[in-house]
């Protein structure tokens, strides 16, 4: 949540803006009061699609199909304008977090709480497919975790199961993470509400575990494992989530539990006393909703006399908008918002807010890569140092799972760098400490064994190039271990991992008389 900036309006129909919750490709979010003080979510078209009747075509469906609905498990539309010349929408504002926030805050959810939360979402589907229709855009991002249960909410991309397709030929609409493979295959006008059914194992997954096994580092590979991955559910999962999440991957439609029978599965005593979450699966304290909207204190001008929520927030945006401005290639408008992060940041850390020293660590990892882009490679490996001793002086057993796999990406770009500028010994370092963390999860969670054979695979290369070779050829045979085995169950994914250990472990023997 941020104040409006310039370009904002004051006012939308007969709604008092009071900060930008949020923007998109399609349109910004803003939160509203009526006269009477009341909150309410305003959304609108930007202002350079209000000219495309696509949009507004869809912008139209959103409020319509929402309107259907109704919203006892959505958010209630309260009023809309659609033929305005900038489009918009009214709705009722939900106090609590979305779950996206909620587990990358937090952490996964409870048994109880998961229970909870499967149930609601199973029978807010039962009401949006009774009104005949798919919603195709399922994801914790539009998950609200309200009082009285989650809310599903955002039908810019929902249709009628009998209705026409208005998007051009070939588009996808959707988060392909989040997708069911027909999404991706067949044409939209195929899409059934059973592509809920496959969202919602993905989401149930997530909200267990903190990971989305179909998500990659970019759309397209997420497409990629979406149509090539048969993932098994985490035993971390607990039943009958497990079973559910299972027949909700399946990948013919028709074979897909439905909403009714997944309810049938989570028959239980009443589990309201248990919800909104209190506590993550970590042991995490989860803080109760507010309806208090964090608006700096008269005369706070510095950021040192900021509450943490806000604080945090403001940091979390900056982000947001700096790595945006990366992929358009404005580095240098990155760069100031980088450093605004940077000494947010700090300032969080000296307050010792949870994992702040890896956000820190994160942001001035940021900050050094626009540095070296505008040509300060002295300065950006200043800042590179910093971020490294912060990240070497984490006690690991303080993170959970999410965190900890955060930190081998980090502890992974930056073993990269050192190695194109040929500090093998330093990368070295960063690759160590990265193994300790690949054993914790391993340990952790059987599902991440894959990932600890791939790296210990890679490892061995940092360790020759450092003609390190007895430990390199330790780390081969521990990855050779590991494909065996893994073969065994999966030979069509992990055989050739297993043959090219083998490959490596002869030659490197070969080479240097071990």
């Amino acid at each position: 949540m941020n104040p409006l900036d310039s370009g904002d309006p004051d006012q939308i129909g007969r709604y008092r803006l009071t900060h930008r919750l949020g923007e998109g490709g399609m349109g910004r979010v803003y939160l509203g009061r009526t006269a009477s003080g009341r909150k309410v979510v305003v959304k609108t078209i930007r202002a350079e699609h209000v000219m495309n009747s696509e949009f507004r075509a869809r912008f139209a469906r959103e409020v319509k199909m929402a309107r259907r609905v109704g919203g006892f498990h959505t958010a209630q539309v309260v009023e809309a304008n659609t033929e305005a010349t900038e489009p918009w929408i009214a709705s009722s504002y939900i106090q609590g977090p979305s779950l996206e926030r909620l587990i990358n805050s937090y952490g996964p959810l409870t048994e109880d709480s998961l229970r909870i939360l499967a149930a609601g979402l199973a029978e807010g589907l039962q009401v949006i497919h009774g009104d005949k229709l798919t919603h195709r855009d399922l994801k914790p991002a539009n998950i609200m975790i309200a009082q009285d249960g989650p809310r599903i909410i955002d039908f810019g991309i929902s249709r009628p199961d009998e209705g026409t397709e208005i998007t051009s030929t070939g588009a996808i609409l959707g988060t392909p993470s989040y997708m069911a493979p027909e999404q991706i295959q067949a044409k939209h006008s195929q899409a059934s509400p059973t592509v809920d059914i496959f969202a919602l194992g993905t989401v149930l997954h997530f909200a267990a575990t903190g990971n989305n096994p179909f998500k990659g580092s970019t759309a397209l590979a997420s497409v990629g494992l979406l149509l090539t991955t048969r993932p098994e559910v985490s035993q971390k999962v607990p039943e009958p989530l497990r079973t559910i999440i299972t027949q909700c991957w399946h990948r013919t439609p028709e074979e897909r539990i439905s909403a009714e029978k997944i309810l049938a599965l989570l028959d239980t005593p009443d589990l309201s006393p248990v919800w909104p979450p209190e506590k993550s699966s970590t042991g995490r304290s989860i803080p109760e909703p507010t309806s208090k909207v964090w608006e700096l204190p008269q005369g706070a001008r510095g950021h040192e006399k900021w509450p943490d929520h806000y604080l945090i927030e403001q940091a979390q945006e900056l982000r947001k908008k700096s790595e945006t401005l990366r992929t358009q290639s404005r580095t240098s408008e990155a760069f100031h918002l980088s450093f605004e992060e940077v000494e947010l940041r700090k300032e969080i850390a000296s307050r010792k807010l949870t994992l702040s020293s890896l956000s820190l660590a994160q942001a001035l990892r940021s900050h050094a890569d626009d540095l070296s882009e505008l040509g300060s490679p002295e300065k950006a490996i200043d800042l590179g140092a910093q971020a490294i001793k912060i990240i070497r002086d984490l006690n690991p057993e303080e993170l959970d799972t999410l965190h900890m796999s955060e930190l081998i990406r980090f502890l992974n770009e930056y073993s990269f760098d050192l190695t194109e500028s040929d500090l093998h010994e330093e990368a070295l370092k960063a690759d160590t400490q990265q193994m300790d963390l690949h054993r914790r999860l391993t340990n952790i969670d059987p599902n991440h064994t894959p990932k600890m054979g791939e790296f210990l695979f890679n490892y061995s290369t940092t360790l020759r190039s450092t003609r390190r070779y007895k430990e390199a050829l330790n780390a081969l045979k521990e990855a050779r271990h590991i494909f065996r085995e893994l073969s065994l169950s999966n030979p069509e994914h992990y055989i050739g991992n297993f043959e090219e250990a083998v490959r490596e472990t002869a030659i490197l023997k070969e080479r240097h008389s071990l």
